[in-house]
């Protein structure tokens, strides 16, 4: 999956002797490293991780880190990439993995590669013939088998059960639903795809990857972020973002494991702040500003349809008691 324009992404510093999971694959690092993260795929690492908000250009800007060929891009993360600026430490990253060159390419071949990888990241469904879709067939086809050591065929099917993990996993196991995104032509015939390829029936899989303390970390982010963000961001998919998640998955885990949905504990947040903010004498003009409400009647209309009461009736009711 690679990042799409103007969409925030992440990189991840990642302790010495530690693993991380990506697309419900484990990586193990010996090194500190540097991990390149596009918005929403599902990262699980085993230790804390020092995280670097960043903001692509373009979808091709970074590629080499972010256009996942086969793994995940990643780089040593030395004092200059733990010291560097935002605005840089993409710049600074991306010449340092094409330095090392992991695959020992020409810089045509290397571009061949990533163009390869991004059209199959789009064209990977199931029913799909190589040989007639994909130009210069047989030239990348010789390329792959030399610096990947997989055959087309198989490349494709590495991308496609990816895409079927991600899919499984946002969708909360619907099996229906994965069939019919990645193209397959009935979802038997994806449920014996994925057990051959994994070992593991697609619901051995969810199963599997049911993390109860995870999800309660989400959770935890979650409150945090209200914390710093409820009085500028109303919406739960910036939430989901910030926590590498689709708003889809995002609001199944809040409402599995705290029994409300995401949408109410923003709402709650706001209204728990807006109380505080009143009781502390700021006039409800200033509060509906300081919260991020566009119109003064627009705060007070939600304040009113969550308590009961407008923010005038609130405060006298809190002084007389």
């Amino acid at each position: 999956m690679h990042v799409e324009k103007s969409k925030e992404a992440s990189v991840f510093l990642i302790p010495e002797n530690s693993s991380v999971e990506l697309n419900f694959q484990s990586y193990h690092f010996e090194k500190e490293s540097a991990v390149f993260i596009p918005q929403g795929q599902f990262i699980r690492a085993e230790q804390a991780t020092d995280q670097i908000s960043v903001n692509t250009k373009s979808p091709n800007d970074y590629r080499y880190l972010f256009s996942q060929v086969l793994t995940l891009g990643h780089v040593d993360a030395d004092e200059k990439i733990k010291s560097t600026t935002t605005d840089d430490v993409l710049d600074y990253s991306n010449k340092k993995w094409k330095k090392i060159n992991p695959f020992n390419t020409t810089d045509e071949e290397l571009e061949m590669l990533f163009d390869t990888s991004d059209w199959l990241d789009q064209h990977a469904a199931a029913a799909i013939d190589l040989r007639s879709e994909l130009l210069s067939y047989k030239e990348i086809q010789k390329l792959s088998k030399e610096k990947l050591h997989l055959s087309l065929f198989q490349w494709k099917n590495h991308k496609l059960i990816n895409q079927a993990r991600q899919t499984l996993y946002e969708s909360g196991g619907s099996v229906k639903e994965t069939t019919y995104r990645l193209g397959f032509k009935d979802a038997s015939y994806f449920c014996r795809f994925f057990k051959k390829t994994t070992s593991l029936s697609p619901g051995e899989f969810i199963r599997m990857i049911e993390d109860k303390p995870q999800e309660k970390r989400i959770l935890e982010g979650f409150k945090s972020l209200l914390d710093h963000y409820v009085h500028l961001e109303h919406q739960v998919s910036f939430y989901a973002n910030q926590l590498n998640l689709s708003a889809k998955r995002f609001s199944q885990i809040i409402k599995s494991i705290s029994g409300i949905s995401a949408k109410k504990h923003i709402e709650e947040a706001l209204i728990s702040e807006s109380k505080f903010l009143l009781k502390e004498g700021y006039s409800v003009s200033s509060i509906a500003f300081e919260l991020g409400f566009e119109e003064i009647n627009h705060f007070s209309n939600f304040f009113k349809t969550h308590t009961g009461q407008s923010p005038s009736e609130f405060l006298v009711k809190s002084t007389n008691h």
